[in-house]
């Protein structure tokens, strides 16, 4: 995505979006500072584009890998990332950007197609949106809003410009989580909270295609 659910709260994120899915890295404040227009600059979805993420504490990693397999639903041309676990567990989670908007696909247990808004382009701090999907059995409201636009934000030791920080809420089963998008990059952080477990993926290293 617990596994499956993760999957598909990690884009708030997926994911695994780029997704997704690091040692505890010391962190700055985020500077705030006008944020450029970057159209569809948080997601590459060119083949063979690749992202390595710390995972936890003892720096188990999983790598996020774009296909060429693609599923055309909405409209839209989603694209498969393999999000490779430390396990061998491969995890497929399909994205799309198209006219400002970032998706998730979701697949339901009874198989129907589901649209997860996880970003905007454009967006301004105090922005907020909700998607309600079903990945099981009951529907669930996420609630995003945008808490930051142009940051600076370090992630094992790299500093990244422009960034986007993001939070996303599902109340019914106790989530919450920020996610950081650097443009061309994607996701470099992600701090989720599920019930009383939580979760990390910070961006190690990446090849763009």
């Amino acid at each position: 995505m617990i596994k499956n659910i993760k999957s598909f709260l990690v884009i708030c994120f997926s994911i695994v979006l780029l997704l997704t899915t690091c040692l505890i890295s010391s962190c700055t404040k985020d500077v705030i500072t006008p944020a450029g227009n970057t159209n569809g600059q948080y997601l590459n979805s060119n083949k063979g584009s690749s992202w390595d993420y710390i995972i936890d504490s003892a720096g188990n990693s999983s790598k996020v890998e774009v296909t060429d397999s693609i599923v055309i639903a909405f409209g839209k041309k989603f694209t498969n990332f393999h999000n490779t676990y430390p396990s061998g567990t491969v995890y497929r989670n399909f994205y799309a950007y198209q006219d400002g908007q970032y998706s998730l696909m979701i697949t339901s247990a009874a198989g129907t197609q589901q649209e997860l808004i996880y970003l905007k382009d454009n967006v301004k701090e105090g922005d907020k949106w909700s998607n309600t999907v079903t990945p099981v059995s009951t529907p669930l409201l996420y609630e995003y809003e945008v808490t930051g636009i142009g940051g600076t934000r370090m992630v094992n030791s790299s500093t990244f410009t422009g960034v986007v920080r993001v939070h996303c809420v599902v109340a019914s089963i106790n989530y919450q989580s920020d996610a950081y998008y650097a443009p061309s990059i994607g996701l470099i952080d992600l701090e989720e909270d599920y019930s009383t477990v939580k979760y990390t993926a910070k961006l190690k290293s990446y090849i763009l295609k």
